[in-house]
């Protein structure tokens, strides 16, 4: 019995660690946002990666209405790779990281006072952005 009362704190411990580390990842900012928001901003690949792992809210709406996929609509991010024979921005990597998160159901449609990620991406005349938010399932009306 002691022996399963162990495991159980044990579970419990790392359960209420997992909790705490998301609602961290989640928690915003004095400016309304949070890490989700700052690494679409600044197309922090890396970081992104690592948040949307640990379970951070990909559809999280900030005080000034943006969400993760918007910001990555919005950004022109020069850095890029070469993807398949084209170079690709940080933008669409960043965009992709949340559109592929298996974990989540991504809100692709979300309609903030920003309008949508699809809007967004039509408006600044990113061809490959629009793109990818069509493929991946983006109401074109």
């Amino acid at each position: 019995m002691i022996k399963m009362k162990g495991f159980f704190d044990f579970y419990e411990s790392a359960v209420d660690k997992e909790t705490k580390i998301k609602n961290l990842i989640d928690e915003k900012g004095s400016a309304g946002w949070n890490s989700l928001h700052w690494a679409c901003y600044f197309g922090f690949v890396e970081a992104l990666t690592e948040l949307v792992k640990l379970g951070g809210d990909v559809n999280i709406i900030s005080e000034d209405e943006w969400t993760p996929l918007q910001l990555a609509s919005h950004k022109n991010h020069i850095e890029s790779k070469g993807v398949k024979g084209r170079m690709e921005t940080k933008s669409e990597i960043v965009a992709k990281i949340i559109l592929n998160n298996t974990a989540q159901k991504v809100e692709i449609d979300r309609v903030t006072r920003r309008m949508t990620a699809l809007h967004i991406a039509v408006k600044n005349g990113k061809s490959e952005m629009v793109a990818l938010l069509l493929e991946k399932g983006a109401d074109a009306r």
